[in-house]
């Protein structure tokens, strides 16, 4: 029989040491696991090292290239020179475009103009038409009338005229220019009258035209009482064949004859008889010179012109 009781085998057995760090599904231990999985993580390092080295190598060589054998800038470069081209393409486009409007507007607001200035000197030849009549008028009272109502309403007309003239000033003829300036001459606004007539005579681009606005400068000096400067004009108007040396003989002949027999018109007019009897002289002088039996015209204009000289009445003596 055993020296040892029962209770005392099982403590010892309970008791007896087992191997230390012993796993529990009773297998042995690796002792170099831990030196592998830092082995493995440093490997893991190394790698993303080497990543990173080639990476900074690659684009180090990248920046040593020119930039225009680098792909990059190049394709930088070629973007931002096309967003500069697409600007100014549309900016130009834009403003070729702008300026085709606003010269299509421009040109609508002429023809706007011109066709209302037109219409109103167009009325104002009517009104010049119907003071001419109002002579004929028996009854003096209505005639006063009209005449005041013509007179009147020529201002207004005349104005508008102005201010579309003024606003497309490149646009006007000689022609036009004086037609207005006849037009306040009539209704005694000689102020307006006198600036249009210069204007004629700066536009003038015939002999014709340059003529006509120093006639009717003269006829209106006349008219605002300075019967010096009107021969100034009218003096003026015969030498002024040096501005159109081109023109034929026939055609200064001509044209003197009309300045002389206007110019013997307006004094005899206002009863200068003495110097509208030497302007009639004159002016046959230019008859006689043309010589053309064909031509009656001039002829029978200086006929009718030295009849109204002759019943010239002296100015009075102030």
């Amino acid at each position: 029989m055993s020296s040892y009781s029962q209770p005392e085998a099982v403590s010892s057995v309970l008791s007896e040491p087992g191997p230390a760090n012993a796993p529990a599904d009773g297998r042995t231990p690796d002792p170099l696991a831990d030196v592998r999985a830092e082995l493995t993580m440093l490997r893991a390092h190394v790698a993303q090292n080497d990543h990173e080295i080639d990476d900074l190598q690659l684009r180090s060589a990248e920046w040593r290239l020119p930039w225009y054998r680098n792909i990059q800038s190049l394709v930088a470069v070629f973007a931002l020179l096309l967003s500069l081209l697409t600007t100014l393409v549309s900016g130009y486009w834009a403003s070729t475009q702008g300026e085709i409007a606003e010269r299509r507007l421009r040109q609508q607001e002429i023809h706007d103009a011109r066709t209302e200035l037109r219409g109103l000197l167009q009325s104002l030849s009517e009104l010049e038409r119907r003071i001419e009549e109002l002579p004929s008028i028996d009854d003096p009272l209505l005639a006063s009338r009209l005449s005041s109502s013509y007179g009147s309403e020529t201002a207004i007309l005349a104005t508008q005229a102005l201010a579309i003239m003024e606003s497309i000033p490149d646009q006007i003829s000689s022609s036009e220019y004086l037609n207005l300036a006849v037009r306040f001459g009539a209704i005694n606004e000689f102020g307006r009258a006198q600036p249009l007539i210069e204007r004629a005579l700066a536009t003038a681009a015939t002999s014709y035209d340059f003529l006509s606005a120093k006639r009717t400068y003269a006829a209106l000096l006349f008219q605002n009482g300075d019967s010096d400067g009107g021969r100034r004009q009218f003096a003026e108007a015969l030498a002024s064949w040096s501005t159109f040396p081109s023109e034929a003989a026939t055609v200064q002949t001509t044209g003197d004859l009309f300045t002389e027999l206007t110019w013997a018109s307006i004094e005899s007019l206002h009863g200068y008889c003495d110097e509208a009897k030497a302007h009639i002289d004159a002016a046959r002088e230019h008859v006689n010179a043309l010589n053309n039996p064909a031509w009656q015209l001039p002829e029978q204009q200086f006929a009718a012109m030295a009849e109204l000289v002759t019943q010239c009445e002296p100015k009075a003596a102030s």
